[in-house]
């Protein structure tokens, strides 16, 4: 199982920017913040990483992390209530009857190499008004077709495919996976990028092709997706309420043709 090196994790918060942080409606994190008001809320941050979400929330949350890295969870700890240097089975396994009223894995399922076990500990901190927040890659973006056209599947030090990355997901794969796990699905966000650099170096007209028609195609433009789930109720089925922002798309392509 891959890791990353401590200095991956290092970020001077006080020099962070952030408006223009905010003002990136493509970010998982940023729609997370901006989805709820987060006073009192008791939240769980999976994979906590240096604190990017505690940074957003800024004390806002009684906020709680899980976070296998002591030098990264250092880094975040001014923003938590508590840091738990641990995995996730083990925390499961020491506060059962624990329940959180937000779960966040932020780009976190992707690394996990067991992912169904991984989602039924999920299940035990979660009761029926429990939101779940999952934001996961797209392996369907239009910058990895265009590559694998090309014969081409390059690991990354960051992006769809960073070398860290053990599962691949499409919306399709990801949202059977959450249902089969007793997981209902309410919202799906398409977070869209446009500006993803990728290899350009064979069968120009066919890529050339692709991307055309990616613009006419949302599963091709997201980059990400993030889902809001809650545990399935009883003899319920899952209805899915799908968001694209429309007014980022529009603003996003007429930046691309100017």
């Amino acid at each position: 199982m891959f890791e990353r090196k401590n200095n991956s994790y290092d970020i001077d918060w006080n020099n962070i920017d952030r408006k223009k942080i905010l003002a990136d409606e493509a970010n998982p994190l940023v729609r997370i913040y901006k989805s709820h008001n987060w006073k009192s809320k008791r939240v769980l941050d999976v994979g906590c990483g240096n604190g990017y979400l505690g940074w957003l929330l800024n004390h806002d949350a009684e906020l709680y992390g899980i976070e296998p890295n002591k030098y990264a969870s250092g880094l975040a700890k001014k923003y938590y209530k508590k840091i738990f240097n641990q995995k996730l089975e083990d925390f499961v396994e020491e506060n059962q009857g624990v329940y959180f009223d937000f779960i966040v894995l932020a780009d976190v399922i992707e690394h996990i190499p067991y992912p169904q076990n991984f989602l039924k500990s999920i299940a035990k901190l979660a009761n029926d008004k429990t939101v779940v927040y999952f934001s996961v890659p797209n392996v369907t973006h239009f910058s990895i077709k265009a590559e694998i056209l090309q014969g081409f599947f390059n690991y990354q030090k960051s992006g769809i495919l960073e070398s860290t990355h053990l599962r691949f997901y499409t919306q399709e794969s990801f949202s059977k996976m959450l249902m089969s796990n007793n997981f209902y699905i309410y919202e799906v966000h398409y977070l869209i990028r446009f500006f993803v650099k990728f290899a350009f170096q064979r069968y120009r007209l066919i890529v050339l092709l692709l991307l055309f028609r990616s613009l006419l195609d949302k599963n091709s433009l997201s980059y990400q997706y993030l889902y809001m789930v809650k545990m399935q109720p009883s003899k319920t089925k899952n209805i899915v309420r799908l968001k694209t922002d429309i007014k980022f798309l529009l603003t996003r392509f007429f930046n691309l043709v100017k």
